[in-house]
């Protein structure tokens, strides 16, 4: 559906194909270590991770989780307009489940013991990273100049594609960046299982 696009990779003939997906990949390896320094940031404000230490304790079903998960993914190729979000969230709480079904740490298990810190704190992580994401991207091509940057992208987003503060994100798009926070961890926490590399983001240990 096009909800966000690339409309400058043909407009540069300089750069062939392949160059531009070796572009693309490296401007990605920029996500895991851009949002985990946010998250380490507000971690060094003890006062700020309690505030959300003590909330209340929510336990939740894997197996149901896993199953949602697979009807919203089968259901997106029927329903593509009104399901758009659910390419985001799906894999979220897939991958999730996954890692609790294996008994593997995830944000989700501190939720089930009443700590929200990890969970929230990732996910403004996530937003506060994507307002600065976005500025440059919207910089990259504003005024207009002559095409150098093929990596700059434009959104489509279906319900909420208006009201553009000198982003191309529309203002209550940037809600999305507050479960792809959280889904960036999840599929870290899942790499890091299956390539055999440490995933502590904190000295805490546990994954974060």
């Amino acid at each position: 559906m096009g909800n966000w696009y690339y409309p400058n990779t043909d407009d540069i003939p300089a750069l062939s194909h392949a160059k531009i997906v070796w572009i693309f990949l490296f401007a990605y390896t920029t996500v895991w270590p851009a949002i985990f320094e946010w998250y380490t940031l507000l971690n060094a404000f003890p006062k700020f991770v309690a505030r959300y230490a003590q909330g209340p304790a929510l336990s939740l079903p894997a197996k149901p989780m896993l199953y949602l998960s697979f009807v919203l993914l089968a259901a997106v190729p029927f329903w593509p307009y009104p399901l758009f979000w659910a390419m985001w969230i799906a894999p979220l709480i897939g991958i999730s489940a996954i890692l609790m079904i294996c008994g593997i740490w995830t944000p989700f298990t501190d939720v089930a013991k009443g700590n929200w810190s990890p969970v929230l704190l990732m996910a403004l992580s996530a937003i506060i990273n994507g307002l600065f994401w976005e500025v440059w991207n919207y910089g990259s091509a504003h005024p207009v100049l002559p095409v150098t940057n093929p990596n700059y992208w434009v959104y489509d987003i279906p319900y909420v594609n208006v009201i553009h503060i000198y982003v191309e994100m529309p203002l209550l798009g940037f809600a999305g960046y507050l479960p792809f926070g959280v889904l960036a961890w999840v599929i870290f926490l899942w790499a890091g299982k299956v390539f055999g590399f440490n995933t502590d983001i904190l000295k805490s240990g546990q994954g974060h």
